[in-house]
């Protein structure tokens, strides 16, 4: 086909070795973020964590022998001021753990919601790239080339804008 007059043909992209490599780098931390995670039970977890985070400072005194029942009873009596007092403390680190815990989860799905944003527009960006690249990479040292368009496109000349001098 012969090119109109006062037009020139459009040359076809060349990708250098680097800007393949770039768009294979950009193609693989694009997947890692589109791929999804392993899904975990945060409420379930946080509830595990709520019912294990309790200590009890009451500690149990039976026994078989009526002789060691006898001196737990005694060891408990003499130190339940103490046990108390530092039950009360892991209680109170066990709750603000948890709440730190519960405002981090909800962080995380704020980031979730994010990154599945972020998936869609990355997954539309790819599809935009391959339409633009005609559905594949070329090789290093070749020309792509386009499903969608002809070998042969042409451009019209450049018209030179000239500014008019300010009155």
């Amino acid at each position: 086909m012969a090119n109109a007059p006062g037009t020139h043909p459009v040359p076809e992209p060349d990708y250098s070795s680097e800007a393949l490599v770039y768009v294979s780098r950009v193609r693989s931390a694009t997947r890692r973020v589109t791929e999804p995670g392993p899904e975990y039970d945060v409420e379930a977890t946080l509830r595990n964590m709520r019912e294990a985070a309790i200590f009890d400072a009451d500690a149990p005194v039976r026994s078989a022998r009526p002789e060691l029942q006898a001196v737990k009873s005694g060891v408990k009596k003499l130190s339940s001021w103490y046990m108390r007092y530092l039950a009360a403390q892991l209680n109170s680190f066990a709750a603000a753990l948890l709440d730190w815990a519960e405002l981090m989860a909800r962080r995380a799905q704020d980031v979730e919601a994010d990154v599945d944003g972020l998936s869609a527009r990355v997954e539309a960006l790819e599809e935009r790239l391959d339409r633009l690249e005609g559905q594949r990479l070329p090789g290093p040292g070749t020309r792509a080339a386009s499903v969608a368009e002809p070998a042969a496109t042409t451009v019209a000349e450049p018209v030179a804008i000239v500014a008019e001098p300010a009155a």
